[in-house]
């Protein structure tokens, strides 16, 4: 089995929650699923060395931050991919003037404080707002589980979520992307994908209604054959 598939999970979530999606799949007979574990590291540069070591790729999937990281690693010539899988990422978490339907500075600095005065009851917070416009919200429940290890690691990359902007990178050197985002999502805002279809030449996205932040424990069935049609059509 030569061909690897990258997994990176999202914030603050199991690091190895998206392998769900190839169970039972042909993918998983043709692909090494590698879950690589960011929230271990405080460091950028400590998990982007750690992902050069792992950077012999051809997917990259990742659901929320952990799509943005990968959007990072590939800007930088980290990791070359020939599909990049994104699972609601946001192109500009925080709102300023180059994006309106980004996270406000109120809000932002609310959950900082948060993080620091009482993180656990943050993050529990954190998976009802995963599941809200959600049709199987309960069963979304259910599959959640709140990485608690290192509360430091997880305020990091908080940080680095919202201080990060695709606007500061040349996106038009990305890899063909696949795109899947519910319109019910109010952690990412569905109009962050626009963004990524302006500056991205080879973008493809499938929105679900009725569907939150984890599209792919919502609809997982349909993402799961929407990634091996596109295998297939880029003949991976």
């Amino acid at each position: 089995m030569s061909k690897t598939l990258l997994c990176l999970s999202g914030w603050a979530q199991k690091y190895d929650g998206l392998e769900i999606v190839f169970a039972n799949s042909s993918i998983k007979n043709s692909y090494k699923i590698n879950s690589l574990d960011y929230s271990k590291t405080n460091s950028v540069d400590k998990l982007f060395l750690e992902l050069k070591e792992n950077a012999d790729c051809e997917i990259a999937m990742g659901w929320s931050l952990g799509g943005q990281i990968l959007i990072r690693a590939i800007a930088s010539n980290i990791i070359n991919p020939k599909l990049l899988i994104l699972l609601a990422s946001p192109f500009q978490m925080l709102k300023d003037y180059r994006i309106n339907s980004g996270m406000p500075q109120e809000l932002y600095k609310k959950i900082s404080n948060m993080l620091d005065s009482n993180s656990s009851d943050m993050l529990k917070e954190f998976l009802t707002l995963i599941s809200m416009n959600d049709r199987n919200a309960k069963e979304i429940i259910k599959n959640l589980a709140v990485d608690e290890k290192n509360f430091i690691c997880i305020k990091f990359w908080y940080e680095e979520l919202c201080r990060f902007s695709c606007f500061d990178l040349d996106m038009s050197q990305m890899p063909p992307i696949l795109y899947f985002h519910g319109s019910g999502d109010v952690v990412v805002n569905i109009n962050q994908k626009d963004y990524f279809q302006k500056y991205c030449p080879n973008f493809k996205s499938i929105v679900y209604d009725k569907c939150g932040h984890a599209p792919h424990l919502s609809r997982l069935n349909e993402i799961r054959q929407a990634i091996e049609d596109e295998i297939k059509i880029l003949q991976l």
